[in-house]
């Protein structure tokens, strides 16, 4: 176990002391869910300070539902990986619902190396309840994220930085 000190003021002028446990792991390890000490003291701060981030829309619109895509390519203004996690608004092809997937970048370029490793082509950006989106993996670029499959649109895109 790595025992992380929590004794620090978090932006608010909050004291939080004593110590977090988190298991250490090994590369060997499969899970998804590994946490380094530097991720677990930035979660902390974030959720304890009460931190909103910087807020960036990168694709379509927010207000205005003309502007989602059902198929295609999804072009970005910025790179995706200038951010720290995504915002995803999607809803299903009738434009009747709308639901949000919080991505965190890591988790996206993971998922596109894994596909990439594998042999895939496939990686999901966005998936909903019954609704999916899954990007090219081989060809996405940092701007460009390429439709290989999907079953909803994207309403919009933003980028989150803490």
């Amino acid at each position: 176990m790595v025992t992380i000190d929590t004794a620090q003021t978090v932006s608010g002028a909050k004291t939080f002391t004593g110590a977090i446990k988190v298991p250490t792991v090994t590369a060997t390890d499969d899970s998804t869910n590994v946490a380094t000490t530097a991720f677990v003291r930035n979660v902390l701060s974030r959720v304890l300070g009460g931190t909103r981030p910087t807020q960036t829309l990168i694709f379509g619109s927010l207000t205005n539902k003309s502007k989602a895509v059902g198929d295609g390519t999804i072009t970005l203004t910025q790179s995706w990986k200038n951010f720290d996690a995504l915002l995803i608004v999607g809803g299903n092809d009738s434009m009747v619902d709308v639901q949000t997937n919080i991505v965190p970048v890591w988790v996206l370029a993971q998922r596109i190396e894994i596909a990439k490793a594998y042999g895939l082509t496939r990686a999901a950006l966005f998936q909903g309840s019954s609704l999916y989106w899954e990007i090219n993996a081989s060809s996405s670029t940092n701007t460009k994220l390429y439709d290989a499959d999907e079953n909803c649109v994207i309403y919009a895109i933003v980028g989150l930085k803490w």
